[in-house]
């Protein structure tokens, strides 16, 4: 495998030699250096080197990263990832997104969570329900509308369907409904990217907002 550079240290220690893990390629990637910049205070500066990188190709990698952390955070790769990533709001409006807390390096339960604030000087805290309690509910519910004929005849307009064309619509909210209720996570996760609009979590209640 590949690994970094071998050097002597001023006390005569050999440093590097080692395997690239993980972290030290995430550190690489990140780094400004490489654009000809130096980091002070959490902010770049213009260096007194050459960079060997081009600024184009180097934000491109910036947005990639990014991507793989959301894709991480929301379980898209997880044996059990998360259906309402990018979904739930809390009722303060602030986004909820997955996390999950950890027991011998293992994740044990999983959340979703907003971010503390501060709001007119006054510390908000954060929200947090588990997971799988309001996927439950968002998926029981969503099962249920699609099989309700009245539901579904509001959500077309009653009045502006033949007796066909609602029987068509009902059978194909069945189906729905049944691959909602019984399909693996992931294509779970799919289906209610499709169906929710937004999911809300109140302190009392969970509002639920439908695309149908």
């Amino acid at each position: 495998g590949i690994r970094s550079q071998e050097r002597i240290a001023r006390s005569g220690n050999a440093l590097g030699g080692m395997k690239l893990v993980k972290g030290a390629v995430y550190h690489i990637l990140k780094s400004r250096t490489y654009v000809g910049e130096v980091m002070h205070n959490s902010k770049a500066f213009p260096g007194e080197h050459h960079g060997i990188v081009d600024p184009d190709t180097f934000e491109q990698a910036q947005q990639m990263l990014k991507g793989n952390a959301v894709a991480r955070r929301a379980g898209e790769h997880a044996a059990s990832p998360s259906l309402l990533a990018f979904l739930v709001w809390d009722g303060l409006g602030r986004r909820m997104t997955p996390d999950h807390s950890c027991k011998k390096g293992k994740k044990y339960h999983r959340y979703y969570a907003s971010q503390r604030e501060t709001r007119d000087g006054q510390i908000v805290a954060a929200w947090r329900v588990p997971a799988l309690d309001l996927e439950e509910v968002v998926v029981g519910a969503i099962t249920h509308r699609l099989r309700d004929p009245d539901a579904l005849r509001d959500a077309a307009g009653r009045g502006s369907k033949d007796v066909a064309t609602l029987r068509l619509m009902f059978d194909r909210a069945a189906v729905l409904a049944s691959e909602l209720a019984a399909g693996a996570a992931l294509e779970q996760r799919r289906m209610l990217a499709r169906l929710v609009q937004r999911v809300i979590v109140h302190v009392d209640r969970v509002e639920i907002m439908v695309r149908f």
